[in-house]
């Protein structure tokens, strides 16, 4: 896997929080359709999808965009 940009990193904070928002809302977002609009990110957010759904189960952690409010 390549190292990741900082644009890269920008965005997947984006597909996460909006991961994370989907879940909050009783939504299950679809992570292969995520892996495909980000291909240089897919392998990271096939990964990380266990840990989000930990994540927003525990409501651990509120998306950026609710804390921006």
């Amino acid at each position: 896997m390549n190292e990741i940009t900082q644009a890269d990193d920008a965005k997947l904070g984006e597909v996460v929080d909006e991961i994370l928002s989907k879940m909050a809302r009783g939504e299950n977002p679809d992570i292969d359709a995520y892996a495909g609009e980000y291909p240089d990110l897919a392998d990271i957010i096939r990964n990380a999808l266990p840990a989000l759904r930990i994540v927003a189960q525990s409501g651990g952690v509120t998306p950026a965009e609710e804390v921006d409010s």
